[in-house]
């Protein structure tokens, strides 16, 4: 009996490495790897290509936001004004959350909109309209009066 299971455990050793030597030897293995490895090394490739791609329409992208935001900067056009022959400035003012009336007014003036910033702030404080300020985007020129822009920029009339 001791015989015959000594017997069965050889024969099954025997089995267990032939097959352990058939599955880890296999010659279609290896090529599997190999064509797996080359058809990552083509999606590699292919990420590549996209990669540079994306990353040239984003430098052409960045260039005209640069050139759109320089001529944005300078646009503030000057109209002759045929009766009187003084030059007109028009602007743009964007007015965002928390801006302030000062802050409305030293960019009016910087924009020469207005001659005194103090004097738009003033009027906008005196006529309790310095906190009615709206938010938006106003079009406005040098021809305009204090009170004018005023009434504009807090939707009051």
């Amino acid at each position: 009996m001791l015989k015959d299971l000594l017997r069965i455990i050889g024969v099954a050793c025997i089995l267990s490495g032939i097959f352990l030597y058939l599955t880890t030897n296999s010659p279609g293995k290896e090529s599997d790897l190999q064509a797996e490895t080359n058809e990552l090394k083509h999606e590699i490739a292919i990420l590549e290509t996209k990669l540079q791609a994306t990353q040239s329409e984003l430098a052409n992208l960045q260039t005209l936001t640069t050139e759109a935001n320089q001529s944005k900067a300078n646009q503030q056009p000057e109209i002759e004004d045929a009766n009187n022959e003084t030059t007109i400035v028009e602007t743009i003012l964007h007015i965002v959350s928390g801006t302030s009336s000062k802050d409305v007014a030293n960019e009016l003036a910087n924009a020469s909109i207005i001659a005194d910033p103090e004097a738009l702030n003033a009027y906008l404080k005196t006529h309790d309209l310095a906190k009615k300020i709206q938010i938006g985007e106003y079009r406005l020129n040098s021809s305009m009066s204090i009170e004018k822009i005023s009434k504009l920029i807090t939707n009051t009339q």
